[in-house]
Formats: C-alpha cells, sequence, structure tokens
C-alpha cells in the first residue's frame, strides 16, 4: 500500500487552540444540540447542494440522502470537476468514476457516521472536549445556532458546527487553525427536507451505466476469521478506542493488509498495518499533510505502518510508533 491520496481522502477536520471551561447551563444546551444533530442525521430524508472548501480549492456536490431507523441510503453527485457519484446503502459503498471508465465497490464493516455514531459515545466525548453555544446565524436561508466544539488537549482537534434550529441538521462546518482563521469548511447551498425519496433519485445517472471496470474492495473481518498475527496499538490518546478492524487482501503480497479504525466519538484516525515491499527496505519516513489530514508511515521489521487521519501530526506519529507485532502465542517479534 502505498501512501497516497487514497489514503488521506475523506478526512477534513484540523486543530484549534486548547480551551478549558466549567460544565454549565451553555455546555449541556450545546450537549443536547449534538445529541439532537447525531438523531437528524440518520433519520431525516433531504435534497440539497453543499461546498466543501479546502486549501486553494472549492467542490460543489448535490447529495440526496434517505433517512431510516433500519436503512441509510445516499447519493452524492460531483458537478464541478471530473465528474464523480457515490452510492451508498448502509455498510455498501459504489463510486462510479466515468473519466476512468471504473467502478469501485466496498463493504464497510461497522461504518457508522460520524454524526450518527456521537450520540452513542456522547457522555464520552464530553471528557476530552468542552462544549459552548454561540450565535444564531443563517446558513442556506435558514436560521442556524453555532456550537463550539473545543479539545482539552494537543491530540485532536476542533469544531465549529451550525445547526438548523428547525432539526439540529448540520448545514455547516468549520474547522480552524491555531489562530482561529478557517482553513477547510462544508456548507450547505441549498437544502430541502423531503417526506420520501424515490428509487430513481438514488439510483446512479444513466450514463453511468456505461461499460466499466469493476473494482471490488475485499475484507474479511479479523473477528470473523482471526489471523495467526497479530497487532497491538500499545498508544492512545485518552478517549480514542478500536472502534473496528478488518483484514483486506493485499494485490502485491499474500499477508493482508490489516486495517484499524480508531475513534473518539469525534475524531477518527485509520492504522494500516502490510508487508514492506522490497523497493521500501531502506525507504525514509514518510510524513504528508494535505489541509487538515496527516499521514505517517514507518517501517517495522518486515512491516509498514500508516497512520491516516483527521488529527495532527505527533498524534499519528505517535501511534504508528506504538504498533507492535504480537503473535497468539505472546512472541513480541515478527
Amino acid at each position: 500500500m502505498q501512501l497516497t491520496f487514497r489514503h488521506i481522502t475523506g478526512y477534513f477536520l484540523l486543530f484549534l487552540p486548547v480551551h478549558f471551561a466549567q460544565a454549565g447551563p451553555t455546555t449541556e444546551q450545546a450537549l443536547q444540540w449534538l445529541n439532537r444533530m447525531a438523531q437528524a442525521a440518520s433519520t431525516l430524508s433531504y435534497d440539497g447542494t453543499f461546498v466543501y472548501v479546502h486549501q486553494d480549492s472549492m467542490e460543489t456536490m448535490r447529495i440526496i440522502h434517505k433517512g431510516g431507523k433500519e436503512e441509510n441510503f445516499e447519493h452524492l453527485i460531483s458537478l464541478n470537476g471530473s465528474k464523480r457519484e457515490v452510492i451508498k446503502k448502509n455498510n455498501k459503498v459504489t463510486c462510479f468514476l466515468p473519466n476512468n471508465k471504473q467502478v469501485v465497490v466496498e463493504q464497510k464493516h461497522n461504518l457508522v457516521p460520524f454524526l450518527a455514531s456521537l450520540s452513542a459515545r456522547i457522555d464520552k466525548v464530553r471528557d476530552y472536549y468542552d462544549f459552548e453555544l454561540g450565535d444564531i446565524d443563517r446558513v442556506a436561508g435558514f436560521r442556524a445556532q453555532e456550537v463550539k466544539v473545543n479539545p482539552r488537549d494537543n491530540y485532536r482537534f476542533g469544531y465549529r458546527l451550525w445547526l438548523d434550529t428547525r432539526n439540529a441538521m448540520l448545514l455547516k462546518s468549520q474547522l480552524l487553525n491555531e489562530q482561529g482563521l478557517p482553513i477547510e469548511q462544508i456548507m450547505f447551498t441549498n437544502f430541502t427536507l423531503l417526506a420520501s425519496v424515490p428509487d430513481q433519485m438514488l439510483a446512479p445517472e444513466a450514463e453511468q451505466h456505461a461499460p466499466s471496470t469493476w473494482i471490488t474492495d475485499e475484507k474479511i473481518s479479523v473477528d470473523a476469521q482471526p489471523s495467526k498475527d497479530e497487532w497491538r496499538i500499545a498508544w492512545l490518546p485518552e478517549g480514542f478506542i478500536v472502534s473496528s478492524k478488518h483484514l483486506r487482501n493485499s494485490s502485491i503480497a499474500s499477508y493482508p493488509i490489516h486495517h484499524y479504525l480508531l475513534s473518539d466519538g469525534f475524531a477518527s484516525v485509520s492504522v494500516f498495518v502490510e508487508r514492506r515491499t522490497a523497493q521500501e527496505v531502506n525507504s525514509p519516513l514518510a510524513e504528508v499533510k494535505k489541509g487538515a489530514i496527516s499521514a505517517y508511515s514507518t517501517i517495522s521489521g518486515d512491516f509498514k505502518v500508516t497512520t491516516v487521519g483527521e488529527v495532527p501530526m505527533p498524534t499519528v506519529k505517535r501511534i504508528a510508533q506504538s504498533v507492535q507485532y504480537v503473535s497468539q502465542a505472546g512472541s513480541s517479534g515478527p
């Protein structure tokens, strides 16, 4: 596995200055808003357009979301740049890339949207973040309540969130640098609640049915089929847990790629462990910083460890350097 943009795409959080506050009415009210936001993310159905601004680029996407207690469907369509479509049905994610004549299909194990998973851990995240209500603003023509989320340490980032006052739907989010300036932003420009979502709105556009190469990312649950080798992450920032782990077949080696997903309820980090190639024997350590995303790769014996996440670079480096090989027999070296 090469340390490329494929490892780091999709992450967008950034670090805020540490800020401590005593729990009080504004904190409890902010947490209530976040609880409502998590529920809205999974239960509401809507059609909207949002812009994603990062570094010197801006992407515009249309999103159609069908919410429900049992199933969730989502259809994303790029409106500028290269044509792309993403269909998400529960744990199955299908990406249509017509310019490359490719369709990529992935099964996401334990795939839980950030906003929905937040609800289950709301009592935990308050130990690692401070929460504060901001002002009422307008986003996409709707009144929106600002919620400020500030980390209590230097291992994670902070947020500014604007929630629809009618239903707590997230309409805008910002990531700020150490000076408090936004460097990444996601914002709806129009947003419509839907009573129902017809099936045709969730289907890929007709032009996507042209002949394409289908690529399936095969993954095997570690819990379902344990391997002979086990890896231990000896250090995690307080509050982070291993939320899922699975194996992915490697295209260049018989040894599978181990993937661990870490989360504290807000931030997430992926850890990949794989056999190093002959070309990587003398490879230097790799650091990549792309906007809010930090990625770090290091060699450990015959293996390469790569960590990618929306946390500061020192965090991914320390996590990667703590990964240890432990066989089921209890040995500590490959």
